[in-house]
């Protein structure tokens, strides 16, 4: 598979993402969505993804909540 991960690593890797991506579709399906975005952070490169895309939007929207020009429709 690759030079850097033999191919039992690479088997336990490919099955415990398959796990973890189940697992999240499940919680997803019941409505549980931050435990599936749990499940989906237990990926190191999904982790990232969501931690950036996460907190730019919660930093973007508590920036708006402190303006308190927002609330009262200033342009």
């Amino acid at each position: 598979m690759s030079e850097l991960l033999s191919d039992d690593l690479a088997t336990d890797a490919l099955g415990e993402l398959t796990r973890l991506a189940r697992e999240a579709e499940r919680r997803f399906a019941k409505g549980r969505y931050l435990e599936a975005m749990a499940s989906l952070s237990a990926m190191d490169p999904l982790h990232t993804l969501l931690v950036d895309q996460c907190s730019g939007r919660w930093a973007g929207s508590g920036a708006e909540r402190d303006d308190p020009r927002s609330s009262y429709g200033y342009v």
